[in-house]
């Protein structure tokens, strides 16, 4: 069985993930100049981008249906850290593989369409360690396992807007 752990590293470069929602495609989909990893870990069907070479944590990208989500007044925890995220795989990470954190629909969605905060995950995760990776993307780690991703989104799409009441 894959075991999936993560770390931090002092970075002084942060990806310039824009984290945009596509209702039409029930999928995030970054914009920017941004790096292919050529691998990536599944977490629920969200894929966080990876680099197969250095195992760092990237972007998120993909499926992620909305019509599942819940409304919630919920942030990000205060305190996290700008850094690279790195996650050590008890296998050889190879180009093109996806590996799983979590199981298909397993983790809760919520999202906060006041503050355009997204979370999958535990909304309540408070870990010892709170990592922006990317651009307002931002990953919960306890012990070293991922607890939840919050992404922020730059705007919210009309669709979004019935999740919670959005003004």
């Amino acid at each position: 069985m894959i075991e999936i752990k993560f770390h931090i590293e002092p970075s002084t470069e942060l990806f310039q993930a824009h984290n945009e929602y596509i209702p039409d495609e029930w999928s995030f989909n970054p914009k920017g100049e941004l790096p292919d990893g050529a691998s990536s870990l599944a977490v629920n069907n969200l894929q966080l981008e990876m680099d197969y070479e250095t195992g760092q944590v990237l972007y998120a990208w993909g499926y992620c249906a909305y019509t599942i989500w819940k409304a919630t007044d919920k942030v990000p925890p205060p305190g996290y850290v700008s850094a690279a995220l790195f996650a050590e795989i008890n296998d050889e990470i190879l180009p093109g593989m996806s590996y799983r954190v979590t199981e298909p629909h397993t983790w809760p969605m919520e999202f906060n369409n006041k503050e355009r905060w997204f979370c999958i995950g535990d909304v309540d995760a408070v870990g010892d360690v709170l990592v922006e990776f990317a651009r307002n993307s931002i990953a919960v780690l306890k012990e070293n396992e991922l607890k939840a991703v919050w992404l922020r989104l730059d705007e919210v799409p009309d669709e979004l807007k019935s999740i919670g009441g959005a003004e």
